[in-house]
């Protein structure tokens, strides 16, 4: 979701804390107020940057889905209104980046008599398509000119 974020300049933040913040089993403790479901955006981690489902709240100290290393740091965590259309769409991008048929690929046609016709979906430069040109046109709304997410 982070790449896809980056490439429209959208994070859908509505919220940010600065500080000091411990990330340890999954679990992180933050001042604000956030809910199971959302995503933050944690940054100025080593780490751990990235952006994050909350899977559960348990009195300010959250459970990250996803979240695998252990550290302490100061930064910024930025809480995000991500619409369920974007993570819907990202969650294609995924399927389309993890099938092995869209990987990126010098073949871009080959016909061979009689048996097969193969070829391979090209960007107007006549390189592979990948996950940014074949889902221009439905990142198109998401897009912002600027981001004020560091990231």
């Amino acid at each position: 979701m982070l790449s896809v974020m980056r490439e429209v300049k959208n994070f859908f933040e509505i919220s940010s804390e600065t500080g000091g913040f411990s990330l340890a089993g999954g679990k992180i403790a933050l001042k604000d107020k956030y809910k199971a479901g959302q995503y933050i955006l944690l940054s100025g981690s080593l780490l751990a940057n990235g952006v994050y489902k909350i899977a559960a709240d348990e009195n300010g100290v959250y459970t990250l889905e996803g979240a695998a290393v252990d550290e302490d740091w100061s930064g910024i965590v930025f809480g995000l209104a991500v619409p369920p259309d974007f993570v819907a769409l990202c969650a294609e991008i995924k399927a389309f980046n993890d099938n092995p048929a869209n990987a990126p690929s010098a073949i871009t046609g080959e016909t061979v008599k009689g048996h097969y016709t193969w070829s391979k979906a090209t960007g107007a430069n006549g390189t592979p398509a990948g996950w940014r040109e074949v889902f221009r046109t439905r990142l198109q709304p998401f897009r912002k000119m600027f981001t004020g997410v560091r990231v």
